[in-house]
């Protein structure tokens, strides 16, 4: 049984306990608007925030896309790389590309292609379709790490076999040219 599989009411009695993976459930819950509940971004973010601030990783990357979206609170790409950083040194593998595409693109921190290549790497050893597929890029553009074609194309089959659309198409225009 998973936490998904818990009524709303059980959530709800494991959330008062204390339990931040039921808070987290919770507040996807209001999110999307699951389980009867009303959408209510708001109340995802108070939640989030509340299993974050328990050392929750999965909690951490949830608040951090809201941060990073400003959905449920203002936009902040600060405090959203704080809190994929926080998720992805307690090992969150979408965290660790979220906060390698932070370092990429400067956003919210100042753009860093070296920090960038090492985070997708870890995320991509963790068999993170994203990560593996943003490796590949930075070994194709040698951004961060020493352009190596080879190893970009083992990065972007991984990440196609591990159903990332976008590597599976990227695949598929290479062949084709």
């Amino acid at each position: 049984m998973t936490l998904a599989d818990n009524t709303l009411a059980d959530l709800r009695n494991m959330s008062q306990l204390g339990f931040p993976a039921a808070t987290t459930e919770l507040g996807v819950c209001y999110l999307l608007g699951e389980r009867g509940l009303q959408k209510n971004p708001e109340k995802a973010f108070e939640l989030y925030s509340q299993a974050a601030n328990q050392d929750f990783p999965d909690a951490q990357a949830k608040l951090a896309s809201l941060y990073y979206r400003g959905l449920g609170t203002e936009k902040d790409l600060e405090r959203a790389v704080y809190w994929f950083r926080k998720a992805a040194e307690m090992g969150d593998a979408k965290a660790q590309d979220a906060l390698g595409s932070s370092y990429y693109n400067g956003e919210g921190i100042e753009q860093n292609f070296r920090e960038a290549a090492e985070w997708f790497r870890k995320a991509a050893l963790q068999g993170d379709e994203q990560g593996q597929y943003h490796l590949g890029i930075c070994f194709m553009m040698g951004h961060g790490t020493k352009m190596d074609l080879s190893a970009a194309r083992k990065c972007f089959r991984k990440s196609a076999q591990n159903g990332y659309v976008p590597a599976r198409k990227f695949l598929e225009e290479l062949l084709d040219a």
